[in-house]
Parts: C-alpha cells; sequence; structure tokens
C-alpha cells in the first residue's frame, strides 16, 4: 500500500506497528482528511500515534494495543483525541506481519460533538427540571404502575431510587378533597386529541415528612400516531406550597385586619372590650384552622395578684361541672377568671413571652390536663402587649400539622391591634373609676360611707318631684343617736367614731336596696323609704331600732358599749310644700320620740302641728 494512493476514502487504511509510540509503517492518501495535514506531517516525521494522541486517548491504546500484542484478533473498536480531531480506529483481525496490525481510522468529530450537544442539552434539561419541579413521571394507560424518577420518588419518601406507584396508592397520598379533582384530570388527560397538550392541575399530596404540600402536576399526553390514541402520559411535579401559603397567608391577614377594624369601630361606639373579644373569636379560630382557643385580658385583685379575665372561650366542656361553667359564661354574658397562671398558658403572660409547641406535655410550663379534659396536641398562645408589657394574650390550639412561625406573623398585627384596645379599655375604666371615687367622695361620708347631707337632699328633691306627680308612696325619716355627745365625752372621739360606724353598718343592713340612707349632720341620719305603705315604713324603721338596740360596742378595756336611736318620721301627703317642710315635720317628730324618753319611732301626723 502506497502514501500516493489516489483513490479518496471516508476513511484512512493504516498498518501501525504494536509497540510503543505505535508508528504508522504505511497508510493510504485519506489519512490527511481523517487527521488533518499537520498530524500526517508530523507521522512523517516520526512521531508515533502514541505521542499525538491526548493522554486519555494515550492510556487506552496502550491497552488496546497490550491486548492485540497478545494474539487477539477479535474485532475492536477505539475512538480517541488526536488534535482537535475526534478519530474512531476500528480493527478487523488482519495482521500483515507479526509485529504489525491493520486498521482503518475514521474521522467522527462531527457525530462526538452532536453526542456531547446532546450530553449538554440533557444535563441542562436535567439541571432545570430539578430546579423547577420536584420530579418528573410517566403513566401508559395501559399499565396500572406511574413510574416516577428518582428525585420524585424520594421527595414522596418512596426511597431514594425511581419508582412505580400504583393508582390507588397515588390516590391515597392525595388529600381526600383534591381526589375527584385529579380522577377528571385523568379522565381529561385520556381523551384523544390532534395536538400536543400540557395540562395543569393543582392538588395537596402527602409527602415524604408526612404534611400535605401543594403541587402542580403538569401532564403531556403523547400519542401513538400509527393507531391514533395515546402512547402514554408524562408530566412534572412542582411544589408550589410556600407561593399557596404566602397567597393564603396573604388572604387571611387580609381577612383578618378587616375583621379587627370593623371590631375596633364596634369598640369605640359601645365601649365594650368583652363583646369586640366575642366578635372577634370565632373568626380568629376559623383564620387559623384551630379547634380550640382564648382570648383572655390580664387582670389584678386588690391584693395585687394577677388573673385571667377570658371574655371569649371555645366549648372544652367535659363533665357537668365544666358544661355548667362554659354555659354561664357565654349564654349569660360573664367572663371567666383563671387565677391559677402558674400553667401553660400563664406562662404566656407571665413571661410576656411567645409558646409555641406541638408536644403540649412536654413543655417545660405544662402542667397537665384535668382527668377528663379534651386532648391539647399542640398550641399557641401569644401574648397582647402595649409598650412591651403584657396586657393579656390570645391562645389557639389543635391545628392540623402544628403551629409555626407562619401563623405568629400573621396573629402579629392583630395582637397589636387588641393590646391596644385592651390598654385603651383599661385606661378608661380607670379614668372612670377615678371620677367614681371623686364623685363618691364629694358625695359620701368618709367615716361612716354613707351619703352625705348634699347627695340626700338631691335625691329627696328628685322623690318629692316623683311622689307630687305620680302619686308614689314614700315616707322621709330622721334619727339621732341617743346619748352620743356624753359616750365623746366619757370614751373619747374613736369611741365615738366606732358607735358611729356601726350605727352606719346597722341601717344599711335594715333598709332596703330602694331606700336611701344618708348621715346628715355629727349624730343626725336620715332615710327616705320609696314604695311603701305607713304599716312597712314603721316596720323598717322598728326592725333597725331593735336591731341597733341589740348591739354593742366592744372597747379594748373590755368596757360595752350600748346604742339606742330616737327616729321621727313623715308620709308624704299632698299639703307639702317642699323637702324642706317635709324634713322639719320628720323632725318634729324626732324631737317628740326624745321627749317620749328616747329608743323609739314617732310617726308625724297633722295632730301634732300644733305642738
Amino acid at each position: 500500500m502506497s502514501s500516493n494512493l489516489k483513490d479518496a476514502r471516508h476513511d484512512a487504511e493504516v498498518l501501525i506497528q504494536l509497540t510503543r509510540p505505535y508508528l504508522l509503517a504505511e497508510w493510504d492518501a485519506a489519512l490527511d482528511a481523517v487527521v488533518g495535514r499537520d498530524t500526517v506531517a508530523r507521522i512523517k516525521q516520526g512521531a508515533g500515534l502514541g505521542l499525538l494522541v491526548s493522554p486519555l486517548s494515550a492510556r487506552r491504546l496502550d491497552e488496546l494495543f497490550i491486548q492485540l500484542a497478545k494474539g487477539q484478533d477479535r474485532r475492536r473498536q477505539l475512538t480517541f483525541l488526536i488534535g482537535d480531531r475526534w478519530v474512531m480506529l476500528s480493527f478487523d483481525g488482519a495482521r500483515p506481519a507479526p509485529d504489525l496490525v491493520q486498521v482503518f481510522l475514521q474521522d467522527v468529530t462531527p457525530l462526538k460533538l452532536d453526542e456531547r450537544a446532546e450530553e449538554q442539552a440533557s444535563h441542562r434539561l436535567l439541571a432545570a427540571l430539578q430546579t423547577a419541579c420536584s420530579g418528573v413521571w410517566e403513566w401508559c394507560p395501559d399499565d396500572h404502575f406511574v413510574t416516577l424518577c428518582e428525585r420524585a420518588a424520594d421527595w414522596l419518601g418512596l426511597g431514594p431510587h425511581a419508582a412505580d406507584l400504583s393508582l390507588e396508592a397515588c390516590l391515597e397520598r392525595i388529600h381526600p378533597d383534591d381526589r375527584q379533582t385529579l380522577e377528571q384530570a385523568v379522565k381529561a388527560g385520556l381523551t384523544p386529541r390532534a395536538s400536543f397538550d400540557v395540562e395543569e392541575v393543582e392538588l395537596r399530596v402527602r409527602a415524604a415528612d408526612g404534611h400535605y404540600r401543594w403541587i402542580i402536576v403538569a401532564a403531556a399526553t403523547l400519542p401513538a400516531m400509527e393507531k391514533g390514541e395515546y402512547a402514554r402520559v408524562c408530566g412534572c411535579i412542582r411544589d408550589v406550597t410556600l407561593h399557596r401559603q404566602l397567597e393564603q397567608l396573604d388572604v387571611r391577614q387580609q381577612e383578618l385586619m378587616s375583621l379587627v377594624a370593623e371590631v375596633q369601630q364596634a369598640f369605640l361606639v359601645d365601649q365594650s372590650l368583652v363583646a369586640a373579644c366575642d366578635r372577634l373569636f370565632e373568626p380568629l379560630l376559623a383564620i387559623t384552622d384551630s379547634r380550640l382557643g382564648f382570648i383572655g385580658i390580664l387582670r389584678n385583685t386588690e391584693d395585687g395578684s394577677q388573673y385571667l379575665e377570658v371574655p371569649s372561650i371555645s366549648n372544652i366542656s367535659w363533665d357537668d361541672a365544666s358544661r355548667a361553667w362554659y354555659a354561664s359564661h357565654r349564654y349569660e354574658g360573664q367572663s371567666l377568671r383563671f387565677h391559677s397562671l402558674n400553667n401553660l398558658f400563664g406562662h404566656v403572660v407571665t413571661h410576656n413571652t411567645v409558646v409555641c409547641t406541638d408536644t403540649v406535655s412536654r413543655h417545660p410550663a405544662s402542667r397537665g390536663q384535668p382527668h377528663g379534659h379534651p386532648a391539647i396536641n399542640n398550641f399557641l398562645g401569644i401574648p397582647l402587649r402595649f409598650n412591651g408589657e403584657a396586657v393579656g394574650m390570645i391562645a389557639v390550639g389543635n391545628r392540623d400539622g402544628g403551629y409555626s412561625k407562619e401563623q405568629i406573623e400573621l396573629l402579629a398585627p392583630f395582637a397589636t391591634v387588641l393590646g391596644t384596645m385592651i390598654r385603651a379599655r383599661q385606661l378608661e375604666e380607670q379614668r372612670a373609676q377615678a371620677e367614681a371615687a371623686l364623685l363618691r367622695e364629694a358625695t359620701h361620708d368618709a367615716l361612716t360611707g354613707l351619703a352625705n347631707r348634699k347627695l340626700f337632699f338631691s335625691m329627696a328633691d328628685s322623690l318629692f318631684e316623683q311622689a307630687l306627680r305620680y302619686g308614689q308612696r314614700v315616707s322621709l325619716a330622721v334619727m339621732d343617736i341617743d346619748f352620743f355627745k356624753s359616750v365623746n365625752d366619757k370614751y373619747g372621739h374613736q369611741a365615738g367614731d366606732k358607735v358611729l360606724q356601726l350605727f352606719a353598718q346597722t341601717l344599711s343592713d335594715a333598709v332596703r336596696r330602694s331606700d336611701v340612707h344618708a348621715r346628715v349632720g355629727g349624730e343626725e341620719f336620715a332615710v327616705l323609704l320609696t314604695q311603701t305603705s305607713e304599716t312597712n315604713a314603721l316596720d323598717v324603721l322598728e326592725r333597725f331600732r331593735l336591731s341597733l338596740q341589740a348591739s354593742c360596742i366592744q372597747l379594748d378595756d373590755d368596757i360595752e358599749i350600748g346604742i339606742t336611736v330616737s327616729i321621727g318620721y313623715c308620709d308624704f301627703f299632698d299639703g307639702l310644700h317642699d323637702v324642706d317642710h317635709w324634713f322639719n315635720l320628720a323632725d318634729r317628730a324626732l324631737y317628740l320620740a326624745k321627749a317620749q324618753g328616747r329608743n323609739r319611732v314617732v310617726r308625724w301626723t297633722p295632730d301634732q302641728a300644733g305642738r
């Protein structure tokens, strides 16, 4: 074979020495086209094939020629890189001499480049699928199984390898509310079409972590053209849980803030924090997907201890006592009170911190649950704050899937607004209490706590007008403590104060809630007995007189002081000019009671007018 061979060939016929560096003994003219003129020039200069190829290709050539040197003549092929060309060496067993082999060399660079491009495209497609979805799947309608790629199988918790899942097993993993949607999509996907269409359906599926995840299943039906039927359905799975959660969070925040705005408006109108909490409560449970909960307001008792006033609570009654307890709250408009805060609920307000747990019984603040109490599987407690201080709390529990940062962030604006409302109501209550204290101080006697002279005559004027206009029966009584001055003179003013206080307490116990009683002077008291007849008025006053007569004051030195009272009273009649006239007539009856020996009740009658 000569290097001047004229016939053009697609491959070059070459004789190569079996010993390294694998010199070419002969070749035909096609070698220029296969390896290139520069490489042929180096071959002519004595460069062996082992020195011209890439290092990796050199190792492969060594392995091939070692086998050929051992006399193994079976057909072989090897692709190697020489310069910038990919060349395929083919050996069909020809050996012109013991140390020579005949091979054919073919330029396969275009094929190799196509393979590489295909491989790179596959890698790019795989990377795109891995970043854009949770896996791919394929299903042949004639087969009972869905084939899942490794990524999809691992995501579903089926193991790290590709898997076949039955249709029944697929449906079991779908949320019950979404199974019909999937079944309808499968039927629609099997309907023959003339074009290649991609369908998508959104549903919830139970993933490897046991929680339901929102996914979009994309499917394409690939037809078998010769039959006009679909050969298979394939597609990908995209996890859109985060996107869906963000959408739901936005919707729920809007719902919650709209509700809060509505309740704020109602609160401004009626100033009822209990009604505002009650109005918020059921929507709060619905928005957080919770089965139970309550809204609590932090209060202080007179001794300074804290308790939770709970205007709104879910029905978690479990026996007769708890059902009655709940009913009294729900149907009688009463707020419940939790005085024990050494527990999981109380920990939220006593430590002013969020409590979020899916293992309630193992939380350090948990003190267990009463016998028979419905189980609380998970719990979220958020303090309601104003200026950083806890003024109440929101508590929700038993949510499917538990609670996380998402629910905490959802309720954060709501907690801020409710905390402000609670503080506003507290300030209003404090202002009302201060005003009431000032009013009481101005209208009540500091020693006895009874109404003072100013308040008594103000109310007497009102009752006088009502009696005059509507004919109501009212009696006015004036009374003095017998020998009170001698008590002060003999035992001192502290003993006198005790007498006045005992007298006021006994009088308060004797009269009715509708009656008005007051201290109108030093030891002088007055009572307006409303809606009463002459007999009833006398009965009330006589009962008081006897009760006072039976009581006594015990001094520190074992001295007992008895108390009696003289009382004069006058029933309302048409001849009265005004309250002063009425009071003067009762006072005349009082004077007569004293003149007759004290410790008695005397009614004014017209025959006393001349006395």
